[in-house]
């Protein structure tokens, strides 16, 4: 009998993409099953033409509150409720809206008393906490071996065109790249993929913004 099932990230591009890999991956072993992901708003937009997935992006805590209030008003009970990656006061809030026979998260710290909690290894790879929480409900799940997004990749395939992007300044500044290290990044990407189109992708409100754009 097929399972409703909703899927939640709160995270960022990284994290979202990581953790969107292991529910790629289990709409494609357990095609029958109704799959909702719930993420924020940008990242849906990149996931909205996934096949198998119905996915509801939010804009801020607000209006994240308003598309739980929604479902919980108009639908049934999902079966799962599984919180691949995010943290802090709204999983609660995620927890607390959901209707599901099963609540599970990857840490249940920010609302112990709502929620299953999906093993971790001590030292584990970063899709390890959404393989986790899958895993929590379909023991035998196998982990993803790399990060699919056909739909993207369709796209892709679409314009012909081998593209890629480097993201150097972010809003966290333990994972920028100073000059040196984006110019050797370059190089590299450069010699590995010869016929590729390279772009790099600054916001211009991030700090060291300034210094990337006048290379």
């Amino acid at each position: 009998m097929p399972r409703r099932i909703l899927f939640a990230i709160r995270s960022k591009l990284g994290d979202t993409l990581i953790s969107y890999a292991c529910a790629r991956a289990f709409v494609d072993v357990y095609p029958h099953d109704d799959v909702t992901l719930l993420t924020r708003k940008p990242y849906a937009a990149l996931l909205s033409k996934e096949v198998g997935i119905n996915v509801v992006g939010f804009d801020s805590r607000v209006g994240m509150f308003f598309k739980l209030l929604w479902m919980r008003m108009t639908s049934a009970a999902f079966d799962v409720l599984g919180v691949l990656f995010g943290s802090g006061p709204p999983i609660r809030l995620i927890g607390q809206l959901v209707k599901a026979k099963r609540k599970i998260a990857w840490n249940k710290r920010f609302a112990p008393e709502l929620f299953e909690e999906g093993q971790l290894p001590p030292d584990h790879l970063l899709v390890a906490p959404a393989l986790s929480v899958i895993q929590a409900f379909e023991p035998n799940f196998k982990p993803p071996l790399a990060l699919r997004i056909p739909s993207l990749i369709a796209r892709r395939a679409a314009t012909r065109q081998h593209a890629i992007g480097i993201v150097p300044i972010a809003d966290e500044q333990r994972r920028n790249l100073d000059a040196a290290a984006l110019a050797q990044l370059i190089q590299d990407v450069r010699l590995r993929h010869p016929e590729a189109v390279l772009r790099v992708f600054v916001n211009p409100v991030n700090d060291g913004a300034e210094t990337v754009v006048a290379q």
